[in-house]
Order: C-alpha cells, then sequence, then structure tokens
C-alpha cells in the first residue's frame, strides 16, 4: 500500500507548533503562598477564639478561706 501513491505526507511547520505552559513556576508559588497563609490565618482564628472561651475572673465555683488561716482537711 505504501507504494501505490494514496498516502500523503503530513510536513509540520513551525507556525503550526504551539507550546504553553500550563501552570508557570511564579503562579504555582503564588498559590501556594496563598493557602498556606489561608490555612495559617485559619488556625489563628480557631486558637483566638478557644482561648476567648475561657473563664476569666469567675470565681463564683471557688469556695471562699477561712477567715482564720486555717485550711479545710475533710
Amino acid at each position: 500500500m505504501s507504494g501505490d501513491g494514496s498516502e500523503k505526507t503530513m510536513i509540520l511547520k513551525d507556525e503550526d507548533i504551539v507550546t504553553t505552559k500550563k501552570v508557570s513556576r511564579r503562579s504555582l508559588l503564588a498559590s501556594t503562598g496563598i493557602g498556606v497563609a489561608a490555612g495559617l490565618g485559619a488556625l489563628l482564628a480557631a486558637g483566638t477564639a478557644s482561648a476567648k472561651d475561657q473563664k476569666q475572673g469567675d470565681m463564683r465555683d471557688r469556695t471562699p478561706p477561712k477567715i482564720d488561716g486555717s485550711r479545710d482537711t475533710d
């Protein structure tokens, strides 16, 4: 079949070849940096929220000390 001349040979020219980068190194680093910053922000926000939930200065659940200075040893 190769000798009958029915096959056409395709030739690629330089202008027919187009290459593009899917993700550039700079954009990859930028998106990674944004992701890391967002994750750290979420962790800090969660840590701050849990620190505010603690009781501060609420002494109603503690028994007052005895006035004479002795310790209660029930």
